[in-house]
């Protein structure tokens, strides 16, 4: 049975599936196996997948290190730092999680959709402070 957090965490991903032109999919043992399409190149797409594996696992650690290495392989993707991000935040690193969703943010070219990815993030969250700071950036611009 999944926990709330696994389904609000999996809905966020999944709500980005339609904004990402490739699909990669990976299965790895006692993970699962899920097809989710990124931007990312080859190498760093089995890196992103597995890293969503262990942030559905909470092997939070392990999950952050997919995504360090899928940024090492493929530097903009901005996904890998969204994920990232999301680790950091769920460990109560506030200043890294705000850093790689900046990131995030840089790396998609301010993109509409990763604005509207963190917002529903911070709002999965019950963090609406930040959703709305999120949102009030979105409508500037500003990163």
């Amino acid at each position: 049975m999944k926990t709330m957090r696994q389904r609000i965490v999996g809905a966020l991903l999944l709500a980005a599936l339609p904004l990402l032109p490739q699909t990669a999919t990976a299965q790895t043992a006692d993970l699962g196996t899920i097809d989710f399409p990124t931007s990312g190149a080859a190498e760093a797409q089995k890196l992103f997948i597995h890293g969503v594996l262990l942030l559905h696992s909470f092997e939070y650690a392990d999950a952050a290190e997919a995504f360090r290495e899928a940024q090492r392989l493929n530097p903009d993707f901005a996904m890998a730092y969204v994920c990232k991000g999301m680790v950091h935040y769920l460990q109560g690193e506030g200043e890294a999680s705000d850093a790689a969703f900046r990131e995030a943010i840089e790396r998609s070219g301010r993109a509409d959709w990763i604005y509207q990815t963190l917002i529903d993030w911070y709002l999965s969250q019950g963090n609406a402070r930040k959703a709305a700071q999120m949102g009030r950036e979105r409508r500037r611009g500003e990163g």
